[in-house]
């Protein structure tokens, strides 16, 4: 998600992210065990336009799927069996 996101805001991501750490918390996991499957990505404006995207924030974020590093993250983790 884009910091300026025209369609969500960031600020709806970030308290998702904050709800679900809190659930997670709640829940009786470690930090640890939090940072492994929960991560948040709000690029702002300059990230963006190094890429050519200077509006349309909400539909540019497709570029992120692009980037290596949080390519391999997302494909790094996988859900784990029930118990």
């Amino acid at each position: 998600m884009a910091e300026n996101d025209e369609y969500y805001g960031s600020e709806r991501a970030r308290a998702a992210y904050d709800g679900l750490r809190a659930a997670y918390q709640n829940a009786g996991w470690s930090e640890e065990e939090i940072e492994g499957v929960l991560q948040v990505e709000i690029p702002d404006n300059d990230y963006f336009s190094q890429r050519g995207i200077t509006g349309n924030y909400h539909g540019g974020a497709n570029i992120l799927f692009e980037d290596d590093s949080i390519l391999q993250w997302i494909l790094s983790h996988r859900k784990a069996p029930a118990s």
